[in-house]
């Protein structure tokens, strides 16, 4: 390929974490779980037109930082009712080498932090559990995720180069299942899935002008399912 090549010279990406954790049942019977965190990454590899000539390779020019805490909390207010929730809240920042200026001889770049790409700043489940002794369950499943961005080079202005900003809208999703054990190791189910249609995308798509990658919308699942 001769728009692209290894890099023999790549560093190992380097990583430091830090995180606290508090879990208790003090509250009887709720059970609680809270963490702080903090993630920090050099030398994150990605490709980018930094060789002799402007071959693409991959080399060291990305750094990563985050910020975030989670609180999960479950309970069982009543016999055979399991109430549980997650929320995660993230801070995330990238620091990129982005290209800014390319005229076929001359290329010119900068670093430039901004919100990290894919990551939702917000993300919140829950679920109520239904379960008898006979091997019946049926729950019922909530989650938000909040907005997620990715970044797309801009060449309408050639060579000067923007960095544009692609969103994924916040969506609320609904799912449901329920169950029943006909023989040990044996249940039978059915699964739903997007119970309130939404229209929605968790995949990023290759250009900014795309459909990403839609998801379906309301979906049932019938089947068996065997534990061995």
């Amino acid at each position: 390929d001769i728009f692209s090549k290894g890099n023999p010279n790549l560093e190992v990406e380097s990583e430091i974490a830090y995180e606290m954790r508090i879990e208790s049942t003090l509250l009887e019977p709720v059970l609680l779980i809270a963490s702080a965190f903090r993630r920090d990454v050099e030398d994150m590899i990605a490709w980018a037109p930094l060789g002799e000539g402007g071959i693409w390779q991959p080399e060291n020019i990305d750094r990563f930082a985050v910020n975030g805490g989670e609180l999960e909390v479950a309970v069982s207010p009543i016999d055979r009712i399991t109430i549980g929730t997650k929320a995660t809240y993230l801070s995330a920042k990238q620091t990129r080498k982005e290209l800014v200026y390319d005229d076929g001889v001359t290329k010119q770049f900068q670093d430039n932090t901004r919100d990290a790409a894919f990551l939702p700043k917000v993300t919140v489940t829950g679920d109520v559990t239904y379960r008898i002794p006979s091997g019946f369950l049926a729950r019922m499943e909530g989650r938000y995720v909040s907005k997620r961005v990715n970044y797309y080079n801009n060449y309408s202005n050639y060579p000067e180069i923007q960095t544009v900003t692609k969103e994924l809208s916040r969506v609320f999703l609904l799912g449901s299942r329920v169950s029943q054990e006909v023989i040990e190791g044996l249940e039978v189910f059915i699964h739903g899935e997007n119970l309130l249609d939404r229209e929605y995308s968790e995949q990023f798509g290759f250009t900014i002008h795309d459909r990403d990658f839609p998801r379906p919308g309301r979906t049932f699942t019938f089947g068996l399912k065997a534990s061995l």
